[in-house]
């Protein structure tokens, strides 16, 4: 029983130990690294975005996203203009503007949820390398009148 109890004690001193090492560490991080000048390079930005990043609030949800005018662009590669992701019921509808995925393998409107984009105007394309336009894995697209342009580098 001894035994039992002195191992407990010894996983919270190691728990205790670990987060108290990693938030200092991570404040001297924090004052001697460029993380805003880090998290924006080519390599990492592709992947992540800055929580104050536009793009981040046009991800998608199970609530609607209405785009009517504008330009949105996705340069990175491997990057979605705006997506519609995972168990998603939400509804994104397109009426005007230019969304476009102008790095290599991008795609300008991504629904890899199981909610519904409708595209009913402006216009949509992927001019980077093996990139698509509009990119849909198990919710539903519907591209409606007036038409809508749709330009793209890869046919699926």
């Amino acid at each position: 029983m001894e035994q039992k109890k002195g191992l407990v004690k010894y996983f919270w001193q190691v728990t205790y130990a670990h987060t108290i090492s990693y938030f200092i560490a991570g404040i001297i991080a924090t004052a001697f690294f460029d993380y805003r000048e880090w998290w924006s390079s080519e390599y990492i930005s592709a992947f992540y975005r800055d929580f104050e990043a536009p793009i981040v609030a046009l991800g998608g949800g199970d609530g609607t996203v209405t785009i009517t005018g504008g330009t949105i662009e996705a340069t990175g590669s491997y990057s979605n203009a705006v997506q519609q992701s995972g168990n998603h019921i939400g509804t994104m509808t397109i009426t005007d503007g230019m969304i476009e995925a102008t790095g290599n393998n991008s795609t300008a409107v991504s629904n890899i949820g199981s909610g519904v984009v409708t595209i009913s105007g402006g216009t949509v394309s992927a001019t980077g390398s093996d990139s698509r336009a509009v990119y849909n894995w198990s919710g539903t697209v519907n591209i409606t009148e007036p038409p809508a342009v749709i330009i793209g580098t890869r046919q699926i």
